[in-house]
């Protein structure tokens, strides 16, 4: 069972990589062949890796099929929906989970139901399980497609989401909410007013919609943003609780036979009572499926070492979702819990707390929990560092004391307060107490705030060599090996990776959706060519940007480059200077601090040539006329960044540089028909057109014809909004183009994602 357990994980974790998906049917039949005629060992690990890709298959395709239906008819649809949210009145617009039944009067059935992520902007009170018919505009569950930031596609994958979108107009059809609501309608008016009511409000549903920003913020830097949600932990707790629960009701039976088993029983329904609670959310799923398997592995008097339960929790859960691998919170508990039973084996954790008399020893127990937490804490840095780019330096020491009060004092007053929930009173007492249990963990969180620690320039390898030879010394116990490790360590750090060469530089066009933001950078410099949009919690250059450049360890660009002053263009341009604080900045529009960006103006910057071709004076506020043009060259290649320039700025700069050359060229204005005149395309002859450019774009850019005008000139036409991050590779030797959808992740879901020519034709068309 151990070898067909590991071939399951094996396969379900590499279909993130897969180009495309199997055929079942196919599989099906060596998977019998390979079980009648292979023998061993061998046999039963080809024969999980059989199954695994069986079950990862069929998950996957079920769920592209799913996309299939919800991206039938894309454009103000009706639906009718059964609703998966919680209404927790908060005011701002927010998305919303619907179930579709129903697609433009079509009944689904249930395989062909589907989950919608829907926007809402209106005065719409949507109740779980209320059913509503909805006018709709409908989306494929794409979205933009980087190196770094926040990976939208796979979100809704990890999440079963099938399409997003945003709700035009709604209707109620029916009222009838679910039981889930219906507790929250009765908690919510006690939690109204109480202090941390968005905390209780998480712990009690699973629910963190009412956070803010500045609660999200200490929860990160104070690194218990785990304790605040229905999560593994808490399941494990509602399942201690309810075992407790059991306990004592089998103590009052007398310790009768029929009762052996109660406490496991009782603690399993707590367990799934809590998790139905969070609305099945996928983290709970995956620790009620161990808690499951360990319930029937307990009652079976299996008896198995901590990796092996490790290894079949694992194959179980994978079982279940194959689709888990895309979720970050996957990761984080898995490798936590892998952590844990690596040092299970260790003389500090495996040790006992009971001495030879038999008695207790606190000392040793303490010890024991103090290791623990270290070794989470330890073991977690890479993972962490990798996923959230820094680390919280104070999570040890306050999780020691949050992790113990939260789970004996808090998580059992909410428990208990949702049990009493009928008793009017007596659960306003329990809530309040609650409440108050949370004040000296969360003054302590507060008190470490804005410390969180960022690791741009720290190779997470190094963090993972360190981590090793720790896990190593502290297992093994022997100080002999700490000089040979430190030595290593040293060597490792030390070593001398190859560096490109002085003519390698590389030009990021960024997928930004409608908006521009691009990247130059050589010798670990960059330049910034506008920034992108902003709105109002966020930007591109804080959610892509920033992360982009944190991903290639660099810290602060050396430069910034507006094109002109649209939103679109200089949306996060505070940001960029607050935070990522350029070493000077240019501009077409007068502007404090800016040197200009006019027509004559040249420099260099790292071997690289720029000069600015257009326009030729600076504006009050520069638009889209305004644009700075800027060309940049190493002595054999060059790359014509143009903003939004009109075809009057065009015919400028064709007549006075018509003895110029280009290999790639930034499409103007996103390929708008204002722009890429005949003229200004033969002057500059480019080899290669990248247009900077949204799904559904409101604007329908870029214009069908101007992307025909490019192609039948021969040149080769790159769409962000088609194929993602788009990176040139200048060599001194000609450019390699790398796209992020075609070349770096040519996975089946990326590929499944892609909009088809055909359709992106037709969508600019209209």
């Amino acid at each position: 069972m151990h070898w067909i357990a590991a071939g399951i994980i094996s396969a379900v974790f590499t279909h993130r990589y897969w180009p495309s998906l199997p055929d079942g049917y196919v599989t099906l039949l060596v998977l019998i062949v390979i079980s009648i005629y292979l023998p061993g060992k061998l046999s039963k690990f080809v024969i999980g890796l059989l199954l695994g890709t069986l079950i990862a298959a069929y998950s996957a395709n079920f769920h592209l099929e799913k996309i299939r239906v919800s991206a039938e008819e894309r454009k103000h649809t009706n639906i009718v929906v059964k609703v998966g949210s919680l209404f927790t009145a908060e005011n701002l617009p927010t998305n919303k989970i619907f179930i579709v039944e129903q697609l433009n009067g079509e009944q689904l059935s249930r395989r062909q139901r589907f989950t919608a992520r829907l926007f809402v902007d209106g005065p719409y009170p949507f109740k779980q399980g209320q059913t509503w018919q909805l006018r709709v505009k409908l989306r494929e569950p794409y979205g933009m497609l980087n190196e770094a930031g926040f990976d939208a596609e796979t979100y809704f994958l990890s999440n079963h989401i099938h399409a997003k979108g945003s709700v035009l107009s709604a209707r109620l059809v029916n009222s009838q909410t679910s039981l889930r609501q219906q507790i929250y309608d009765v908690v919510s008016p006690i939690l109204d007013g109480k202090t941390y009511n968005a905390l209780l409000t998480a712990l009690a549903f699973g629910d963190r919609s009412l956070l803010s920003d500045r609660e999200w913020t200490v929860l990160r830097d104070s690194g218990i943003a785990h304790l605040m949600a229905i999560s593994g932990l808490h399941i494990g707790l509602a399942y201690w609780f309810g075992a407790l629960l059991g306990r004592v009701f089998q103590g009052m039976s007398g310790e009768r036979a029929r009762f052996l088993w109660l406490p496991l029983w009782t603690g399993a329904l707590l367990a799934i009572a809590y998790a139905w609670l969070s609305g099945f959310s996928i983290p709970t799923i995956r620790a009620l499926t161990v808690v499951i398997c360990l319930c029937f592995l307990t009652r079976l008097r299996v008896n198995l070492s901590p990796m092996s339960l490790l290894l079949f929790a694992l194959a179980a859960c994978l079982i279940v979702d194959p689709l888990a691998i895309f979720s970050i919170s996957f990761w984080m508990s898995f490798s936590a819990v892998f952590v844990l039973s690596l040092f299970a084996y260790s003389p500090a954790i495996a040790g006992s707390t009971v001495n030879k008399n038999g008695k207790f020893r606190f000392g040793a127990k303490v010890k024991q929990l103090l290791a623990i937490q270290l070794v989470i804490t330890v073991g977690m840095l890479p993972v962490i560092n990798q996923i959230f780019d820094g680390i919280s330096p104070f999570s040890l020491f306050i999780n020691l004391l949050a992790v113990p009060w939260v789970s004996v004092l808090t998580v059992p007053l909410v428990l208990i307060a949702l049990l009493c929930s009928p008793i009017s009173l007596v659960s306003k007492l329990l809530w309040t107490l609650a409440d108050m249990s949370l004040f000296p963990i969360w003054r302590l969180a507060e008190s470490v705030e804005g410390t969180w620690l960022s690791l741009p320039t720290v190779s997470n390898s190094w963090l993972i060599i360190l981590c090793s030879f720790l896990f190593i010394f502290v297992l093994f116990r022997s100080r002999q090996m700490l000089i040979p490790m430190v030595t290593v360590a040293l060597i490792l750090v030390g070593w001398k990776i190859e560096e490109p060469s002085d003519n390698y530089w590389r030009a990021s066009v960024l997928d930004v959706g409608h908006g521009l933001a691009v990247l130059i950078e050589k010798n670990q410099h960059a330049i910034l060519y506008d920034t992108g949009a902003r709105w109002p919690n966020g930007s591109i250059a804080e959610s892509i940007i920033s992360p982009v450049l944190r991903q290639r360890g660099i810290d602060n660009i050396d430069g910034l480059i507006l094109s002109h002053a649209d939103g679109d263009h200089a949306g996060g341009r505070e940001w960029v200077e607050d935070n990522l604080k350029p070493n000077w900045q240019r501009s077409s529009s007068v502007q404090k601090g800016h040197q200009p960006c006019v027509a004559g103006e040249k420099w260099q910057w790292e071997g690289l040539t720029f000069i600015v071709l257009w326009p030729d004076a600076l504006a009050t506020r520069a638009g889209n006329e305004d644009s700075c043009v800027v060309w940049v060259s190493d002595g054999t290649s060059g790359f014509l960044l143009t903003g939004d320039v009109t075809r009057r700025g065009e015919r400028h700069i064709a007549a006075r540089y018509s003895d110029f050359r280009t290999d790639v060229i930034l499409v103007p204005h996103h390929g708008s028909k204002t722009s890429s005149s005949e003229v200004f395309l033969s002057t500059f002859l480019p080899d290669i057109g990248v247009v900077s450019s949204a799904r559904y774009s409101a604007w329908k850019l870029p214009a069908a014809f101007i992307a025909a005008r490019y192609r039948s000139t021969g040149v080769r036409w790159i769409d962000t909004a088609e194929v993602g991050q788009v990176d040139l590779l200048f060599s001194g030797a000609g450019v390699e183009v790398q796209t992020r959808r075609e070349d770096v992740q040519p996975y089946w879901y990326r590929i499944g994602l892609a909009p088809k020519a055909s359709e992106r034709f037709l969508h600019l068309q209209k």
